[in-house]
C-alpha cells in the first residue's frame, strides 16, 4: 500500500489534526484510541511514505466523527499505523463508500448521499496546501458517546439488518469472521420464536407417530408447474413419487396436468 503526501516527513511532534488526502490508499491514524471495533491484522501491512520510509499498519477499526447537526459520521476500515505524524482520510476510500467530494478553488465540499445515511454537506477549506477536516473525531473512551451496545440492542440490530437469521447464524458470522463490522455480544431474544412463526406460510405439521414397515406402503407425491420455459420435449410440469420406506424417488415430466394418475400407473 502506498501513501503520497510530501508533508509526512519526520517532525519533533505529532499533528493532532485530520487531513483529506487524495494520494492515500487507505484511511490511517497514529492514535488507536479513536478506533472502535478494533481488529489486529494477522500480517502487518507495509505503508510506503512520501519520504521513502516504510511504516506498518497493525490493525483497523471504525472511526466516528461528530457532526454539527448532532449526527455521527462512521468511517470504517480506518488503519492504525504507528509512526505516522498526521491522521489521513483517503479520498478514494470515501468515494468507493458512496460519498461525493467536489474540489473547487481553495475548498472541498463533502456530501453524503447514501440512502441509509442522514444527508449532510461539509465544506473543507485548504490551508497551507492541505485540507484539514473541520469536524471532530470521537475517542472511544469518551463517555458521551457509547460505541458499544448492550447484547440485546446489538442482537436486535443485526437480526433486522440480516433478514431475521437465528441466533446460531449470528454467532457463526462473528466467530468465523465471515463479515467485517459485525461484533457481539449476541443474546437470545424472547420474541425470536414469535417472529419465526410470523414468517411461516402455514402452521408446522405435528410429528408423525406412525412409520411404514414395507415398500409401497406409503407414497408421497407432488405436482409442480407450470414452468415458464418448456423442456426440450415440451413438458411444463413434473411429478414426483417418493416411497416413504425406501425413499426411492421417481420424477416424471408432463406436458399437461390433466392426467397425473396415468403417470403414476406407468411409474409403478
Amino acid at each position: 500500500m502506498y501513501l503520497f503526501n510530501t508533508n509526512l516527513t519526520k517532525t519533533t511532534g505529532l499533528d493532532l489534526s485530520w487531513y483529506l488526502d487524495t494520494g492515500a490508499t487507505h484511511h490511517m491514524t497514529f492514535d488507536k484510541l479513536y478506533l472502535a471495533q478494533y481488529k489486529e491484522l494477522t500480517t502487518p501491512l507495509d505503508i510506503h511514505l512520501g519520504d521513502n520510509s516504510i511504516r506498518q499498519a497493525q490493525g483497523y477499526g471504525t472511526l466516528t466523527f461528530s457532526l454539527p447537526n448532532n449526527n455521527h459520521l462512521h468511517i470504517h476500515k480506518f488503519h492504525f499505523v504507528p509512526g505516522l505524524t498526521k491522521n489521513l482520510l483517503s479520498v478514494s476510500q470515501e468515494t468507493e463508500c458512496g460519498y461525493t467530494l467536489t474540489f473547487k478553488g481553495n475548498s472541498c465540499l463533502f456530501e453524503s448521499q447514501q440512502a441509509n445515511d442522514t444527508s449532510y454537506k461539509i465544506p473543507w477549506f485548504k490551508t497551507q496546501n492541505l485540507y484539514p477536516i473541520p469536524i471532530t473525531p470521537i475517542k472511544i473512551s469518551n463517555a458521551s458517546y457509547q460505541i458499544h451496545e448492550t447484547g440485546i440492542q446489538n442482537t436486535l440490530k443485526w437480526y433486522l439488518r440480516l433478514g431475521h437469521p437465528h441466533l446460531q447464524a449470528l454467532q457463526k458470522i462473528r466467530t468465523h469472521n465471515l463479515a467485517d463490522g459485525i461484533i457481539g455480544p449476541f443474546t437470545q431474544l424472547s420474541f425470536f420464536e414469535d417472529w419465526l412463526f410470523r414468517k411461516m406460510t402455514s402452521n408446522p405439521y405435528p410429528r408423525s407417530t406412525q412409520y411404514t414397515t414395507n415398500p409401497l406402503q406409503l407414497i408421497h407425491t407432488d405436482l409442480c408447474g407450470p414452468m415458464p420455459t418448456p423442456s426440450l420435449t415440451g413438458a411444463l410440469y413434473f411429478l414426483t413419487f417418493i416411497d416413504d420406506y425406501t425413499h426411492y424417488t421417481i420424477i416424471t415430466f408432463l406436458e399437461t396436468k390433466s392426467n397425473p394418475f396415468l403417470s403414476l400407473q406407468k411409474s409403478c
